[in-house]
């Protein structure tokens, strides 16, 4: 189904009727658009992309949560009417009977994959994170309104790489629904097609059986909105390089952050990294990739680290 077939299937069974405004959004986010391209397409000159990505937005969500069942935002739309399936088979859409709405649903969903799952593997705890406030909020500024859904923190070791990632994916984890954290730390790193299958099952949560290719992990990410995020992907960088070659038999990692970056989906992943891959490196002000050479911190910065309470010491993860 369509956006339009899709909206006509929600509004059939929603209390407050949407808006102009509303279901144009809704077509929008449903395309896989970023609100500058949805602003850009249906909006014009009729407000803000700010008030389109919060007022309109909010108001939006609003409705669809009590049909839907859970809080909604534009990274979840998908896998909550995923979810939603089930229950509104069951009910008179009118002009659909309860098979058409069944197979309608699949065709979009596939394999009716239900998420809600983290996984944070060996990620640190940042319960003591200070520091990076405006390097947080520029990020989610590129997520939540700008469509960003390839993005990489590079910087030397002991910058705070790690702890930033972990900090970042913290607050934007409840716009998916399903979350996994790996590093590449392995000598030697995996192979692609293994560290595929380790993602699609621990975002599925199911046994992987087979290969998994490129093209099958980014339609999972077009069907099923997640959060990636690969820490130390130096691991199969050349080192002592600096041009972001990958080591032999590795190069097609590139081909994996090219797909990514280029083909539209609704997920993100985040990469951490001393050196940069060249699929981001020169990238400034991307629309869907976009990169932070991760400085030291700011004395006043440090000095807030320095006031904090110690607590007991807990094992590493990443380079920090």
């Amino acid at each position: 189904m369509d956006s339009d077939q899709v909206l006509q299937l929600i509004e059939s069974h929603l209390i407050t009727p949407l808006n102009d405004n509303e279901r144009d959004l809704f077509r929008g986010i449903w395309e896989h658009k970023s609100y500058q391209e949805i602003h850009r397409n249906y909006f014009g000159d009729r407000c803000q992309v700010r008030h389109l990505s919060s007022n309109i937005a909010g108001g939006l969500w609003r409705k669809l949560r009590p049909l839907l069942g859970e809080d909604v935002s534009k990274g979840t739309l998908h896998g909550a009417v995923a979810r939603a399936q089930l229950s509104l088979r069951s009910l008179d859409s009118g002009e659909l009977d309860s098979g058409e709405l069944d197979s309608g649903f699949i065709s979009i969903f596939g394999t009716q994959t239900q998420l809600r799952h983290r996984d944070w593997g060996i990620s640190p705890d940042v319960a003591e994170f200070c520091g990076r406030e405006a390097v947080l909020q520029q990020f989610e500024q590129r997520l939540r309104v700008e469509g960003c859904q390839l993005l990489s923190i590079c910087g030397e070791a002991g910058v705070g790489k790690t702890w930033l990632a972990k900090q970042l994916a913290l607050k934007l984890a409840d716009q998916y629904g399903a979350v996994v954290w790996r590093s590449l730390r392995a000598r030697p790193p995996l192979p692609l097609n293994a560290l595929l299958s380790d993602l699609m099952g621990g975002l599925s949560q199911r046994e992987v059986d087979g290969p998994v290719s490129i093209t099958d992990f980014v339609n999972f990410l077009m069907d099923c909105p997640s959060l990636v995020v690969l820490d130390q992907f130096e691991t199969v960088l050349q080192g002592n390089v600096h041009d972001g070659r990958y080591l032999v038999n590795y190069q097609a990692y590139g081909e994996l952050l090219t797909q990514l970056g280029q083909r539209r989906h609704q997920s993100c992943i985040l990469l951490v990294s001393r050196e940069k891959p060249r699929e981001v490196a020169g990238v400034a002000a991307g629309h869907l990739v976009c990169n932070l050479d991760l400085l030291g911190l700011e004395a006043l910065e440090v000095e807030e680290l320095l006031n904090l309470p110690r607590q007991p010491a807990r094992s590493a993860a990443g380079d920090s």
